[in-house]
């Protein structure tokens, strides 16, 4: 589980959707700012179409921090990063979803050794 101290505010989660860059791949588009004072700060916003009702949506979100979870020390110190969800993750497409984050953070150059 990522604890708070990685959790964006609601300030700065606005703040990333209007400024921030972004990239996209088959499950997931990843929004980020750069340059903040402190640690990497993550959220997980699953849209609507992902998930009808609020109990599949807070499930997705569950997961989907549980990816960043593993990831969160390899993540450059002071980005601000969103997770928007774009497809529904099925049991069986887990580990590719894992691959695609993954992926999708080497493709921002958002990991250490980056750049």
């Amino acid at each position: 589980m990522l604890s708070r101290m990685y959790r964006l505010k609601r300030r700065d989660v606005e703040q990333v959707f209007a400024n921030g860059r972004s990239k996209r791949s088959r499950f997931f588009m990843v929004k980020w700012t750069d340059g903040h004072d402190g640690g990497s700060q993550f959220c997980v916003a699953p849209g609507k179409k992902i998930a009808a009702n609020a109990v599949a949506r807070n499930r997705v979100k569950r997961q989907i921090r549980a990816m960043l979870y593993d990831v969160r020390d390899q993540v450059r110190p002071g980005v601000h990063c969103a997770v928007v969800v774009m497809a529904p993750i099925t049991r069986e497409e887990r580990e590719a979803a894992v691959a695609d984050l993954s992926g999708l953070l080497k493709e921002a150059r958002l990991l250490q050794g980056d750049k």
